[in-house]
């Protein structure tokens, strides 16, 4: 038992960054001005677990005046965390060092964290150092280089040329199966090269014990315009026993020339899965990528919606279907079932009503009884009619309301919706109600995205108007978004300090609470918490949990095979508690049931938060992980939108 004892405190302290005694540390992180007095303190304390709760700091404070301490560090005993920071310091140093040390084949558990770094600050000189040497790489060596070169696609710096299909090739004839993963996670974020189609195939039919792999194989295909009949391989997919791999393989399903008959039989069983998410990933690609012939689509679809047991929103999606195929007009289904499908397919279904002014009027019938989270469709509805209605004066009267509203995310969804003909004809008007907007919400935190969208919206315009309203979002008290203005003007040596009116009451709780139980109407599921990484983040989510802000509130975001998204009580994805918080970035990867903090962008989050489906290399270092699901990961898998979090018990 002692000896286990030992175990325990000696992992903690090799694994733990931040601690409770790190208050100091972790203000001035938040607050994103680390004190050089504090920075040598953690520097030259020789303590391991807080030379690394300082790297963590100086990389989310961005601060490169130290990269020279950093890159003298103890390569075996800092090794992961020491990359990690100077792939957020952005100097030729930081690049020197990761290349050298991939080149030299430091550590490999390390690797693939360095290859990650040097991906997101590296330039076409490191590309060519690592293509060049790629020949001469261990394999050890070579696991993480796929991610390297997505990082650098994303980023703009290479494109998907010679050396890199070279290299993506032979990762995909590796015999790692972890190797083979990754390069079909590259090929398939770098646009998914058809030279690889038949290779996938057979990466598929031999690896069916490993689920993500096979997502990104199947994503690769379908993003490469696969379309050849195999029925081997489609038998294989849409029968797997993980519903994610199903997920993915309705998603192609439908591009693929299939004969009809055997098409629907196939289109039935996915219809029909035990799973929604697999149902509803059906539907949304029949939309897009259908090879069928659209009255025999329409006349399947007929048949099948008369059937019981879909839920309102895949009945929703079914009956959206067939008024996009035409069979039926949108205004004789919208009679028959909008008691049926959910308020969000009926404001899909009023944009498929051809006589506008209809579809104005049911608009208007409907905002009688709007349900809060619903807004967001009931304005893209509204937005859609704005070429054929721009000259109606009931019309633009209620834009403009809904545009100068008080409610944030009611101003936002409009300013996303409104194209640039008709923000150029309105151009005065527009500019006079974001003017306003901006002096009566200066303060409001709940305004912070609402005001990005209002600089795009501008920017419609012509870029004057951009600029001008950059100008006045300079005088706001929001940081997140002085900064975003201030870095758009190239003023960025001005520096804008985060409010501390919360701090304390989070700090107190960051450590207070081991993990959450999540009681929703599917059943509960356990996050483990995650303060050494994350402290502020943790500490909000605690804070607003014992003051029941989550309590009843919905799942307003749901992807299939990504994530379940909650957070907001108003239900729109725009909302949240009036303040926001810093980004708390770490080298903890995205895979399957991370728990991790929405955002508009850095330093942005505020109450809302997501939980992955799956594995998603391209979420890590870009959203704060403060969490991970230990138990009932099967009720997360259930979860659909508008499912609620009844309570949030919180476990010491």
């Amino acid at each position: 038992m002692k000896q286990l004892f030992f175990l325990l405190i000696f992992a903690m302290t090799c694994f733990a960054q931040y601690s409770p005694e790190d208050e100091q540390l972790v203000r001035q992180t938040f607050l994103r001005e680390l004190d050089e007095n504090t920075v040598a303190g953690y520097y030259y304390s020789f303590d391991e677990r807080k030379i690394k709760a300082l790297l963590l700091s100086l990389a989310n404070t961005g601060n490169t005046d130290f990269t020279k301490f950093i890159t003298e560090l103890e390569i075996k005993k800092y090794g992961k965390e020491l990359v990690f920071t100077l792939g957020y310091l952005d100097t030729d140093l930081s690049r020197s060092f990761l290349v050298n040390n991939i080149l030299s084949n430091t550590k490999p558990d390390i690797l693939p964290v360095a290859f990650d770094a040097l991906g997101k600050i590296g330039t076409t000189k490191e590309y060519d150092l690592i293509g060049n040497a790629y020949g001469k790489l261990s394999k050890q060596t070579k696991a993480g280089i796929p991610i390297f070169l997505t990082n650098l696609f994303m980023r703009g710096v290479i494109t998907s040329d010679s050396l890199a299909n070279f290299i993506l090739s032979n990762e995909l004839n590796s015999s790692n199966v972890l190797r083979i993963r990754e390069a079909l996670y590259a090929n398939y974020r770098m646009g998914a090269n058809a030279d690889y189609n038949k290779k996938i195939v057979e990466i598929i039919q031999s690896h069916q014990n490993s689920p993500v792999l096979l997502q990104y194989a199947i994503g690769s295909l379908r993003k490469a315009n696969f379309d050849t009949f195999n029925k081997q391989l489609i038998d294989l997919i849409i029968t797997h026993k993980d519903w994610r791999v199903r997920c993915e393989a309705a998603a192609l399903l439908p591009q693929i020339k299939i004969p009809e008959n055997t098409f629907f039989s196939y289109a039935k069983k996915l219809l029909y899965d035990r799973s929604e998410h697999v149902s509803l990933r059906l539907l949304q690609a029949l939309q897009t990528d259908s090879k069928i012939e659209k009255t025999t689509l329409s006349s399947f679809l007929g048949d099948e919606i008369k059937k019981t047991g879909f839920s309102p929103d895949v009945k929703g999606e079914i009956v959206n279907l067939l008024a996009e195929t035409k069979s039926e007009k949108a205004s004789v289904l919208l009679k028959s079932y909008q008691k049926e499908i959910s308020q969000k397919s009926v404001f899909r279904l009023i944009q498929n009503v051809k006589d506008s002014e209809k579809s104005f009027n049911i608009l208007l019938d409907s905002l009688v009884n709007l349900q809060e989270h619903n807004t967001p469709y009931c304005l893209d509805a509204l937005m859609s009619l704005q070429e054929k209605l721009s000259d109606r004066g009931d019309y633009l009267n209620l834009v403009f309301e809904f545009l100068g509203s008080e409610n944030g995310a009611t101003a936002a969804i409009v300013a996303v919706n409104i194209d640039t003909s008709f923000a150029k004809k309105y151009k005065n008007r527009i500019t006079e109600v974001i003017n306003n907007s901006i002096i009566r919400n200066y303060d409001n935190d709940n305004f912070t995205e609402t005001f990005l969208v209002f600089a795009d919206l501008s920017g419609k315009i012509d870029s004057t108007s951009r600029l001008e309203t950059l100008n006045r979002l300079t005088g706001v008290s929001i940081p997140a978004v002085k900064m975003f203005a201030l870095k758009e003007l190239d003023k960025e040596s001005e520096r804008t300090l985060y409010s501390t009116d919360y701090f304390e009451e989070m700090w107190a709780n960051s450590f207070k609470y081991k993990s959450a139980k999540i009681n929703t109407n599917r059943g509960s599921f356990i996050i483990k918490l995650a303060p050494d990484v994350a402290p502020v983040s943790v500490g909000n989510f605690v804070m607003l949990a014992e003051r029941g802000y989550y309590n009843n509130v919905k799942f307003h975001r749901v992807v299939p095979n990504f994530v379940i998204q909650t957070g907001d009580p108003t239900g729109t994805g725009w909302g949240g508690p009036g303040y926001s918080i810093s980004s708390e970035f770490s080298y903890l990867k995205y895979t399957r049931g991370k728990v991790g903090m929405a955002s508009a962008g850095p330093d942005t989050e505020g109450s809302q938060w997501f939980v992955t489906h799956s594995e998603f290399p391209h979420l890590n270092g870009r959203y704060t992980i403060f969490g991970e699901v230990t138990g009932g990961m099967e009720t997360v898998d259930k979860i659909q939108r508008n499912d609620i979090i009844r309570s949030i018990e919180l476990i010491k």
